[in-house]
């Protein structure tokens, strides 16, 4: 017997664990309309202590030949693609991502012969200047100051630190772009 004219908001979503012995109103009315939709298949494992509402569509409510409009459930017709051609195309020109064609005029083309030697010879430990500054920014020393490429092996410039942002976003081989990040 509810001790309260509240409503149980827990009954009003199908969980209410007390049942009779809840101090609260237990609506039927104002249950939300959420159904099972395991049940409308047959595999509600819960049965009758399921949250949701066990119900299943009127005949009136469910679609089909007759009350179904022309039109309303089309499919779409299914397209003739061409016959694939067989075989790779060795004519394809190579994939490049974006963030390496900035720096392909500073690392230079490795030959077979120096790639089953062991790499490119390392006489050059660092490239120019010039070359240095138009080199992006690597984003992830840029985020934090840390990057696990270390400044040896990483393809990208390791910033300055800005206080004004407090990110390690300041080129330190282009002025230009230094600049551009300071106004």
């Amino acid at each position: 017997m509810p001790r309260s004219e509240q409503h149980c908001r827990y009954f009003t979503n199908g969980i209410c664990s007390k049942g009779d012995s809840c101090t609260f109103v237990h609506d039927q009315s104002r249950r939300n309309e959420n159904v099972c939709h395991f049940n409308l298949v047959g595999k509600c494992s819960f049965g009758q202590s399921c949250r949701f509402l066990h119900t299943r569509p009127r005949n009136d409510e469910r679609p089909n030949a007759k009350n179904v409009k022309k039109g309303e459930n089309q499919r779409v017709r299914p397209v003739q693609l061409k016959d694939p051609v067989s075989g790779l195309n060795a004519h394809a020109v190579e994939f490049v991502p974006s963030w390496k064609k900035n720096t392909a005029a500073v690392s230079s083309p490795v030959s077979y012969a120096s790639a089953i030697s062991g790499g490119p010879s390392t006489s050059s430990s660092a490239p120019p200047p010039f070359q240095l500054a138009q080199l992006p920014l690597c984003p992830y020393f840029e985020k934090n100051g840390e990057c696990s490429r270390k400044d040896t092996d990483c393809q990208f410039v390791h910033g300055d630190y800005c206080d004004m942002c407090n990110g390690w976003s300041l080129h330190p081989h282009n002025e230009e772009k230094r600049k551009a990040h300071q106004t």
